[in-house]
Parts: structure tokens; sequence; C-alpha cells
């Protein structure tokens, strides 16, 4: 009896020593489990992280596919294009603007617009009006911009603002045209429509456009205000331009003769200083009405540049000195 207790006994204890085992081996199991989920769980992690990691970088700075073009800046010209730079380089180049899409013809061939979407370079805000700050700074001087109130700084404001415009397009008439509206008080002008707003500057009151290019310019009798500002020059394929009968004072800008005008008619205004010199250097000329002013000085011999003149009014001036004997190359002179 002993002997059978005592076996039973062992067999008790073996049996609870491998429940012991068998519970242990499986706490291990778990633990080896558990941490076999932890490391899954941090494996996940990683990985999530590696993604997020990798969006982070491929959403940080564009990067900016650099646009083929000629930018050309002078005294006379500006030129945008965006053809091949190998090519012959070519003035026949003129742009344009149809609600949010810019056009670009070359050679009479217009250049399919590009989306939204691809407009910029894929350029960040920051980056975009950056470059075009630069740019306009070309035409204007950077230090014009330091005073918030000038008109510089308001048409730059006018174009940064607008989406439309990236750096390698040709936004300078838009911006020309906003700065001559500021310098000449145009929200007090008679009529204004569609200026400073979204439409093309070729549907604003009083201009008249080309291919795109502003070639009439006619605010005559419409309370302007102020100065000819020097922007004017952009306006490179500018034919007429009629600012008469207005408050308009300050000098004739010289930069005017940079321009293809054959029309001038700054008439009845009180514009000061002499006739510049820069005037005469437009060939295609052939109205220029500056009567009723306070012009002073001499009647150039350079006047007998203008062989295509057909009407020069320049009474109820200042002016002094003897009438250049060069006037009479103007044969086509017919009022005077």
């Amino acid at each position: 009896d002993s002997k059978s207790r005592d076996s039973s006994s062992d067999l008790k204890s073996r049996d609870s020593s491998r429940d012991s085992k068998s519970r242990d081996s499986s706490s291990d199991s778990k633990s080896r489990d558990s941490s076999s989920d932890t490391h899954s769980i941090d494996s996940s992690s990683d990985s999530h992280s590696g993604d997020a990691s990798t969006r982070k970088r491929s959403s940080g700075s564009p990067h900016i596919s650099q646009p083929k073009k000629i930018f050309s800046f002078s005294e006379d010209n500006i030129y945008y294009y965006d053809g091949d730079p190998t090519e012959p380089y070519d003035n026949n180049l003129s742009t344009g603007r149809s609600e949010n899409i810019i056009r670009i013809k070359k050679n009479d061939q217009l250049i399919e617009p590009e989306s939204a979407d691809d407009r910029c370079g894929g350029m960040s805000l920051d980056e975009r009006q950056s470059q075009i700050a630069d740019f306009l700074g070309l035409i204007s001087g950077v230090d014009v911009f330091d005073n918030v109130f000038s008109p510089q700084s308001r048409a730059l404001n006018f174009i940064l603002e607008e989406e439309v415009n990236c750096p390698d397009k040709n936004f300078m008439q838009r911006y020309a045209m906003a700065v001559i509206y500021y310098s000449l008080g145009g929200s007090f002008w008679s009529k204004n429509d569609n200026y400073m707003s979204e439409i093309s500057e070729c549907e604003w009151f009083g201009v008249v456009c080309r291919d795109r290019q502003v070639v009439e310019l006619n605010l005559g009798d419409n309370f302007l205000y102020g100065t000819i500002p020097d922007e004017i020059k952009v306006l490179g394929f500018l034919q007429k331009i009629d600012l008469s009968s207005n408050s308009i004072f300050g000098n004739i800008p010289p930069v005017i003769g940079r321009t293809e005008l054959d029309s001038i008619n700054l008439s009845n205004n009180t514009l000061v200083g002499t006739i510049p010199d820069k005037l005469y250097d437009l060939s295609s000329l052939q109205d220029l009405q500056l009567e009723q002013n306070h012009l002073s000085g001499t009647l150039s011999p350079s006047i007998g540049k203008l062989t295509g003149l057909v009407t020069l009014q320049i009474w109820d001036n200042h002016f002094n000195g003897a009438i250049p004997v060069e006037l009479s190359l103007l044969e086509k002179l017919s009022k005077f």
C-alpha cells in the first residue's frame, strides 16, 4: 500500500511537472507570439514611416522644369520666346490672353495653350511671385516698389495676385496698362470699364488690340489726372495714343519714341518741358497734336526726320525761336 501510494504520488508529481512545463511552454509561446506581433507592428510602423518620408520628400520643393526660352530686354524691345533656343532669333512674336489661358503666336502660328495645371512649370507661389517681381524690376526699377502707394507697386500687386501670370510669359503689357491706370487716376475716370479685372486688357475701355497686342489707346476727354508713366515703352506695338482734353501734367516721356506710333494726340492738357528728341525718331508718325499745353523751348531741326507727317498742331504753347527750315522737308504736311 505504501508503495502504491508512493507510486501514485510520483505519478501526480510527474503530471504536475508536465502541466507546469506545458503552462510554461504555452506562456513562452504566447510571449514569442506577442514579441512577434510587436515586431510586426514595429515593422509596419517603420514601413508607414518610410512611406511618409517618401511622400514628404516627393511633396517637398517641386522640380522646376526650365522652359526653353529666349529672354531679351533692351531699351527698345522686350521679347519672350518658348521655342528652341538653338533656332535663329526673330522678333515676329506676339502673345495674348483669353480668360485664364495664355496664348503664344510665333510667325502667325498659334501654339496650343497650356493647361492651368501645368502652368508655370510647377513653380510654388513664392517662386512665381519672386521671378515676376524680378522681371518687372527690369522695367520700372526695383526702388520704385519700395513705395507701396506708387502706381508701379499697385500694378505689381495686381499682377502677382493673378495666378494666370508666369515669369516665362509676356505679362508685361498687362502690367504696363495697370501702371497707366494707376498713374492717371483710373478710379476717377468717366469710363474705366473692365480695368483691373480678370478680363483681358484688350477688352479694357479705350484699348484696341491686334493679335492680342495693344495698338491703340483712346482715353481722350476721360478725366485723366497725373503723369504719363515710362512704362508706356512696354507697349511696343502701340500705333495710336489719344489722351487729349484731360488734366495730364509733367513732361512728355522720352520713351514714347520707342514705340511704333503713327498718331499722337496729347492736346489740351497741362504738359510742360520740351518736345523730347526721341519723338523725332518716329519715322512712321503722321499725326502730332500737342496744342494747348505749356510746352516750351524751340522746335528742333530734327523735325525734318518726320517725313510722313501730315498733321502738326503745336499752337498755344510757349515755344520760342525760329521755325526750322527743315520743316520744308515735310512734303506730306497739310495741316500746321
